[in-house]
């Protein structure tokens, strides 16, 4: 009967952690933090927030720039080293209106802080969205990726169209 007192109670303690633990950062593991707005900014985010500065203030067409700074936090025991700078990436369909302005020294020692300026420059408009890659170069370290966003906008008075016509028998496109 002790016995079997004894192993439903550790079974419903079990459940119990399960249930009611602490959320654990995903990347509490890898032994770095990357930071926006002094929040922390989830490996793998499939979207882009305003409140980590993931999702960039609306810009309007042509010749605006916005500029948003991560912080990258160490608190691990090992250092974060490589060429950050080079190793930055970004993907989808808005890549190109990404870019990095800033990157952290080459070697990140444990509790030492780095400072990411990520800068948003709209090609196109509209919802602009892509997703950044960052690698690092510790024996336990897969990289860290997460979503990055922004709007564009038209200014009054400057129109944004495509003009298609048939000039001697060819078909010329023109952007207005």
């Amino acid at each position: 009967m002790v016995t079997v007192g004894c192993s439903v109670l550790v079974a419903l303690l079990a459940i119990l952690w399960i249930v009611f633990r602490p959320p654990v950062s995903v990347s509490a593991d890898r032994g770095f933090a990357i930071e926006g707005n002094g929040e922390e900014i989830v490996d793998g985010a499939a979207e882009s927030k305003r409140s980590n500065g993931t999702r960039f203030e609306a810009t309007p067409f042509w010749g605006a720039a916005v500029t948003n700074y991560f912080r990258i936090r160490n608190h691990g025991s090992n250092e974060l080293s490589g060429e950050l700078l080079s190793k930055v990436k970004f993907t989808g369909p808005a890549a190109a209106d990404f870019s990095v302005v800033e990157a952290p020294a080459e070697i990140l020692s444990p509790g030492e802080l780095g400072r990411l300026g990520l800068r948003f420059e709209p090609r196109g408009l509209g919802l602009r969205r892509a997703r950044v890659s960052l690698g690092f170069t510790n024996e336990s370290d897969q990289g860290y990726t997460f979503a990055v966003g922004g709007s564009c906008f038209a200014k009054p008075g400057i129109v944004a169209a495509t003009v298609k016509s048939k000039i001697g028998g060819r078909r010329a496109d023109f952007a207005v």
